[in-house]
């Protein structure tokens, strides 16, 4: 699981989120204050890699149509470990038909509201405006960008 070494670092903090790889990093930056930690994907949340979870507060924000799947997941790691988890239905109760059809994910949603976020602030950057409007929210982003060498395209 991506992400578990904060949880070393941060052991007070009780309440995590856990997504997907490209969620988990769009979210981190615009939500910043939470743990957000990566399964990868709904085969990704094994018991075994729980263990680090356990005493915590999880929230998991699954894809629109695996609410179901992760619900079974939920079961199988509570009977393992201490930890309370529930599953947002945000993305389920918010999403069109067609969001649905299309398997969105909350990094999706994060995205969609950006982009309708985008006329509203015009600043001269070096970088697109979704880019600038994360890094406005978390200036961690920036040293990541530098720190890494990362290139914007």
């Amino acid at each position: 699981m991506i992400g578990v070494d904060w949880l070393l670092l941060r052991e007070k903090v009780k309440q995590i989120r856990l997504e997907s790889k490209k969620s988990t990093i769009i979210a981190s930056c615009i939500v910043s204050d939470l743990i957000w930690l990566a399964a990868g994907n709904l085969n990704g949340l094994s018991v075994e890699k729980c263990l680090a979870l356990n005493g915590r507060e999880i929230i998991l924000y699954p894809d629109l149509g695996a609410y179901a799947k992760w619900n079974i997941k939920v079961t199988e790691i509570q009977k393992q470990y201490e930890c309370k988890i529930s599953i947002s239905t945000l993305l389920e109760d918010e999403a069109t038909d067609t969001e649905r059809a299309n398997g969105l994910d909350i990094a999706d949603f994060i995205i969609a509201e950006l982009k309708q976020k985008k006329g509203e602030i015009e600043i001269q950057s070096y970088f697109n405006p979704l880019l600038q409007s994360m890094i406005e929210k978390n200036k961690a982003l920036l040293v990541l960008i530098y720190g890494l060498g990362l290139d914007v395209i």
